[in-house]
């Protein structure tokens, strides 16, 4: 199933190289690694972390929940969270501004589990949850950039080049 992933994942580069709609195929890895967590994986906070980044990524991919995603993407990172075994809950003070604007609140609260997650990899010395937050991270200011307007928007499918081997290196540390 791994490989079936490598796979689409060069299909979907050469899509976004010939400006081909890749979402479809990118949301086949995503289900796919589902698909392989459910058959192979047994620890709980994963499949969680797959079935919520499942249900983000078709929320991003194909609706306007932009809202509904980035909290299904909290979600994930709070099962990294206690995959890591440590409780933070600094980040959930950013939903103060959520009367002001929720989707910068929520990206926010986002961004600061990212951070948190990434800090408590350094310490503790886990170096494959903080290549797979980094990566994460790395696809994230990208779309922030994106949303900013820093970036333009056609610069945004780079963000898969990060996402999609954070995914990848989740999966298959965790494999049997």
């Amino acid at each position: 199933m791994l490989f079936i992933n490598l796979m689409l994942f060069g299909l979907f580069i050469f899509f976004d190289i010939l400006n081909i709609n890749s979402s479809y195929i990118k949301w086949f890895t995503t289900l796919n690694n589902f698909i392989y967590s459910i058959l192979y994986l047994k620890n709980s906070f994963i499949l969680k972390a797959v079935f919520f980044s499942l249900i983000a990524d078709y929320l991003l991919l194909f609706t306007d929940y932009y809202i509904l995603g980035i909290i299904f993407f909290i979600l994930v990172q709070i099962q990294y969270m206690k995959l890591l075994s440590y409780q933070s809950y600094l980040p959930w003070l950013f939903l103060i501004i959520i009367f002001i604007d929720s989707l910068i609140s929520l990206a926010l609260v986002y961004l600061f589990f990212s951070l948190t997650n990434l800090i408590y990899c350094i310490k503790s010395k886990n170096t494959n949850m903080l290549m797979v937050i980094t990566l994460l991270l790395c696809c994230d200011i990208i779309i922030a950039l994106t949303y900013l307007k820093i970036l333009p928007p056609s610069l945004c499918k780079f963000s898969w080049l990060f996402y999609f081997p954070s995914q990848y290196l989740l999966i298959k540390k965790h494999s049997p």
